[in-house]
């Protein structure tokens, strides 16, 4: 495994959610392929550290403009529904079973950033096999381009950048057993490992501070200094 820096040319605007962590992208693409939800989180190319991937969140390449939008989402059921000839009628327009407007942001971007420690070829691999990345990828959002890899030289990859700011949510726990300061450091209550969604999983968390879109010549310098 070694430091990579990632970078995915998109055709259409992506929803990146709260944080797009490369882990998860990877995650669900390995759920598609395989169906099992065990091996597609505990079986990525990527390194761990205290157990937490080192993968950082998207960054998203400017220029860039935010869209806000709005798109339809089935509400899940908590169970089977008996079908027989009897059965009534589902009305999707009200009622339990109603699908409901959700607001998103999107952002329309030339690219989104990460920067990971994992395997190159195994990544490589998984990314050749994406279409689209973030919410309702699976409906055009996000659709992938094309794609780099590039190897990189830097200390904490996926977990920090070269000026030592993180670059994902990390275990408060883990990141002082890796010997680093809790000064000036935003912390909140997040999950940090995937799936994203198991909100039992949050704990208090070392967080990315909310900042603007980078420049890419800027993104580059932050993510290491490339290789390739």
């Amino acid at each position: 495994m070694e430091p990579l820096i990632i970078r995915l040319a998109l055709a259409t605007p992506v929803i990146p959610g709260p944080r797009l962590t490369l882990d998860a992208v990877l995650a669900a693409a390995l759920y598609r392929e395989t169906g099992d939800l065990s091996a597609a989180h505990d079986d990525l190319p990527l390194a761990r550290s205290d157990g937490v991937p080192q993968a950082s969140q998207a960054f998203i390449e400017e220029p860039a403009r935010w869209l806000p939008i709005q798109a339809s989402r089935r509400l899940q059921t908590t169970g089977p529904i008996a079908v027989g000839p009897r059965t009534p009628a589902i009305r999707r327009a009200s009622g339990p079973y109603r699908n409901r407007v959700t607001d998103y942001v999107a952002a329309a971007t030339p690219a989104v950033w990460w920067q990971a420690h994992g395997d190159r070829a195994e990544i490589e691999a998984t990314l050749n096999s994406l279409m689209g990345v973030g919410t309702k990828a699976t409906h055009g959002w996000g659709e992938i381009k094309g794609w780099d890899v590039w190897p990189a030289r830097a200390d904490h990859p996926g977990w920090l950048d070269t000026e030592g700011t993180p670059l994902r949510p990390v275990p408060v726990h883990s990141w002082t057993a890796a010997g680093l300061s809790l000064d000036t450091r935003v912390i909140d209550v997040e999950t940090w490992r995937p799936p994203y969604w198991r909100r039992d999983d949050a704990i208090p968390c070392v967080v990315p501070p909310a900042e603007d879109p980078q420049d890419p010549r800027r993104l580059f310098a932050r993510l290491g200094d490339c290789n390739g």
